[in-house]
């Protein structure tokens, strides 16, 4: 999936995009409830397509500490917003 990263503004990937700015997530223009850490993690893999991003990594992204010890579980709420589906 492309991921378009305008110089500014939102980040669009699929029918998706990220308003870093506004803190949303949107799909197809609908504003998709998303809680903070998770749209955390979302931002920081938008950062970097393609790349495996780890825990520690996280950390030095200069995020929340929180962010960093609750990951796994901020996971099941960012793969249900985006209806995550790996075929």
């Amino acid at each position: 999936m492309a991921v378009v990263r305008p110089s500014s503004g939102p980040i669009r990937f699929g029918t998706f995009e990220v308003d870093p700015n506004a803190g949303e997530l949107r799909k197809r223009g609908v504003r998709v409830k998303l809680q903070e850490q998770p749209l955390q993690i979302l931002q920081v893999l938008l950062e970097r397509p393609g790349e495996m991003v780890t825990r520690q990594e996280l950390r030095r992204y200069g995020r929340d500490s929180a962010l960093h010890r609750n990951a796994a579980t901020a996971w099941i709420p960012l793969h249900r917003a985006i209806e995550w589906n790996p075929s």
